[in-house]
C-alpha cells in the first residue's frame, strides 16, 4: 500500500480495528492487513489489539498476525508487543517485553527457549522472529523454527521456506551460495582468457 494512501486511511483506523472483534474470520484477517499499512506511531492500543490475535481461535487469523510480525516496521512491532503486555500483563507478551525490552531479537540460544515455550503464542511470535526478513534470511533461525515439536510453527517456517512470508527483498542463503559460484566460475573462465 502506498505511503499517501495509507496516510489517507489513517482517518479510519478506529473503523478498521474494530473488525479485530468481528466474529468472521475472514473480516479479522482483512483488518490485520490493513492496520499494518495505515496505523502511526499513536495507534499503539490498536497494534497491541493486531498482536493479541496471535492467539485467534482461527488459524489463518494467527497466520496473518504471524505475516504481521514478518513485515512490519520496527516501530509497528515494538509498539504491538508491549501494548499487547499492557493490555492482557498476564499473557505471554508481558514475559516477553520484561525478557527481551525494546529489542524483540533474540540470540539463537533466546530464540530456541521460546521456539520450545509451553505458551503457543510465544511459540508463533518466536517462529515470526526467526523468519523475520532481514537482508539476509537467517538460515540457522528459520531451519530452528522447522525442527520445533508445534505443527504450527513448522508450517510457519515452511510458508518462508515456499516465499510466501518472505520480503521481495529478502535474500534466502541459497541465492548468496549461487549468486557466488556463479561469479567464481565466471572469474575462473575469464583468467583462463
Amino acid at each position: 500500500m502506498g505511503s499517501r494512501l495509507s496516510y489517507k486511511l489513517n482517518c479510519v483506523v478506529a473503523e478498521i480495528a474494530d473488525l479485530l472483534d468481528s466474529k468472521a474470520s475472514h473480516l479479522r484477517f482483512d483488518a490485520i492487513g490493513a492496520l499494518r499499512g495505515c496505523t502511526t506511531p499513536a495507534d499503539g492500543a490498536i497494534l497491541g489489539r493486531v498482536m493479541l490475535r496471535l492467539g485467534d481461535e482461527h488459524a489463518g487469523v494467527r497466520w496473518k498476525v504471524v505475516q504481521f510480525v514478518c513485515f512490519a516496521e520496527r516501530w509497528q512491532l515494538q509498539l504491538a508487543v508491549e501494548n499487547a503486555a499492557a493490555l492482557r500483563p498476564d499473557s505471554a507478551f508481558a514475559t516477553l517485553v520484561n525478557a527481551y525490552g525494546r529489542h524483540f531479537m533474540p540470540r539463537a540460544k533466546e530464540l530456541q527457549r521460546l521456539l520450545e515455550h509451553p505458551d503457543a503464542l510465544l511459540r508463533r511470535f518466536a517462529a515470526a522472529v526467526a523468519i523475520r526478513p532481514r537482508q539476509v534470511i537467517v538460515e540457522r533461525f528459520v531451519a530452528m523454527a522447522e525442527q520445533s515439536n508445534d505443527a504450527e510453527v513448522r508450517k510457519i517456517a515452511a510458508d518462508c521456506r515456499e516465499g510466501y512470508l518472505r520480503s521481495i527483498y529478502a535474500i534466502g542463503p541459497s541465492i548468496l551460495k549461487r549468486a557466488s559460484s556463479e561469479t567464481s566460475k565466471g572469474e575462473t573462465q575469464n583468467s583462463g582468457r
